[in-house]
């Protein structure tokens, strides 16, 4: 190494300990510096935290009014809740018409979708709409329904007579089959062929009334509470239009339901007590004809009556490949000879479904 390159490397080495002796030196002056600032934003991080700790843990006393506890998103099932909030999700065309139904759902069968409503969620009473419940859960309960034979207890007849029910025609202690029952029940609302299956079944009312809620459970019908299998008013036997019109939709899924509910007229077999049978006439079919309308695409349905509850009904339309259901509460003014719930029917149907 001669002395040139000797010289030149010595002032790199001297150069490079100079810079790194002043990098240390600039940094010992800058760390404590800079400490005060460090240690005010790790304090203000500190008690931002501490701050949001508290709030998440707030005591339920300094809860704001307006915070809605559990309850109020329950529906009391032993009155109708009058007013209360609907949530919906999306938007429902509501009925405009003027019609004398408190409530009205009108859906497509097939697809489920809603086609317009009025207080479709609203809690009321479904007087002899519940019959569609009963019908069904007796369906799927008797496997052979043309082949089981079923005793009409005394009790059953005289019970419902006092209670003032409708009455297919049945005598106390007529043994029939279960489906005459099953027209019974759907097309004459009887009462007494209502239970007399439902006895058949379960062995009591009150057990079948446990199926029917539980069915209602299962079919998400949340406002849906049953007292009986007739639909005689109860105050805590309550249902919606909507309800209604999805425990309709399921049972009309079923054949013999569909078929049961779609006929005009039944011949009940002979018996000791009726030679000849018993005609059972759809009271749906009857309606429409005493109010002078025609049925159209209407191909059958239940009907549904209280004083309480008004005129109620539940229709099963069809139009082309489209299947619709309609239900209606609360029609009329308490006289169940005016009907307002057919009249209703037809304007809903006219002016919702497009042929």
């Amino acid at each position: 190494m001669n002395k040139n390159t000797k010289s030149n490397y010595k002032h790199r080495y001297t150069t490079a300990k100079y810079n790194q002796n002043n990098i240390k030196k600039k940094n010992t002056k800058t760390l404590p510096s800079a400490l005060p600032q460090i240690f005010t934003l790790m304090l203000f991080l500190t008690i931002a935290a501490a701050s949001f700790a508290v709030l998440m843990d707030k005591p339920e006393f300094l809860l704001n009014d307006s915070t809605p506890s559990y309850s109020t998103f329950q529906n009391p099932s032993s009155e109708i809740a009058e007013g209360n909030p609907v949530i919906r999700q999306g938007k429902i065309t509501e009925i405009t018409e003027n019609i004398s139904s408190t409530n009205a759902i009108l859906m497509n069968l097939d697809t489920g979708r809603v086609i317009c409503e009025k207080n479709s969620d609203t809690v009321s009473y479904p007087a002899s709409l519940t019959k569609i419940m009963s019908a069904i859960i007796a369906i799927e309960n008797i496997p052979d329904p043309d082949n089981t034979q079923i005793t009409v207890s005394k009790e059953i007849v005289e019970r419902l007579t006092a209670e003032n029910s409708s009455m297919a025609g049945f005598s106390g202690g007529e043994t029939v089959s279960a489906t005459d029952l099953l027209y019974g029940c759907l097309l004459s609302s009887g009462g007494e062929a209502t239970s007399a299956l439902a006895e058949y079944v379960a062995g009591s009312e009150e057990a079948f009334v446990t199926k029917m809620n539980t069915k209602a459970y299962e079919l998400d019908c949340k406002d849906t509470n049953f007292t009986n299998v007739t639909g005689l008013h109860n105050l805590k036997h309550t249902s919606t239009a909507k309800d209604i019109a999805t425990i309709f939709k399921y049972a009309l899924e079923n054949d013999t339901f569909r078929n049961i509910i779609t006929s005009a007229n039944y011949y009940t077999a002979p018996t000791d007590q009726h030679p000849f049978g018993i005609t059972l006439t759809s009271t749906v079919y009857s309606a429409f004809s005493s109010a002078g309308i025609d049925m159209n695409n209407i191909k059958g349905g239940k009907t549904g009556y209280t004083p309480e509850a008004r005129q109620c009904l539940a229709t099963y339309y069809v139009s082309g490949s489209n299947r619709y259901i309609l239900v209606t509460l609360g029609a009329g003014n308490g006289n169940n000879t005016t009907y307002d719930n057919v009249k209703d029917a037809d304007t809903i149907y006219k002016n919702y479904i497009k042929e």
